[in-house]
């Protein structure tokens, strides 16, 4: 599946690259996931659908994260990925502690974790705090200039 990158001219040629690789890690996550969920031997486990659930999650989160420029807004989503991500690898644990799965599918996708969690640690010391100026309403990333008082 091809994905239109055509909006990427908008972003600094580093931060480009960046997610441009993340984006391809986050892709071959997803289909080593979708390889590892067909050899999965104890079909009452049902690990599989929250499996794919949260490949898809941060691989579209990723995307999405495109969208943005301001430090809130990108941590959300960083946030995000990186949960869906933790829980795959979490679900990968189950899978070989009950001895669902082959241990070498195991491996080959707990690897590609620690790869994506190399390059997404890469992105996120890319988000410049300076231009957090949204506030969430939650409080979890305040911004850097607190809203005028009405």
């Amino acid at each position: 599946m091809d994905f239109d990158d055509s909006n990427d001219f908008e972003l600094d040629e580093p931060r480009r690259l960046r997610e441009a690789s993340l984006r391809a890690a986050a892709r071959s996550l997803t289909i080593l996931t979708q390889a590892l969920v067909v050899s999965i031997t104890d079909d009452e486990l049902l690990l599989g659908p929250l499996m794919l659930e949260n490949a898809y999650i941060a691989e579209a989160k990723l995307r999405g994260a495109r969208a943005f420029t301001n430090y809130g807004q990108l941590m959300e989503q960083a946030v995000l990925v990186k949960l869906a991500v933790q829980s795959l690898q979490a679900q990968t644990a189950v899978l070989r502690e009950l001895e669902a799965a082959q241990p070498e599918h195991i491996r080959a996708i707990r690897d590609e974790i620690e790869q994506f969690r190399q390059q997404f640690a890469d992105w996120v010391r890319g988000f410049d705090p300076a231009t957090n100026d949204y506030d969430d309403g939650w409080g979890l990333f305040p911004p850097l200039i607190p809203p005028a008082k009405e």
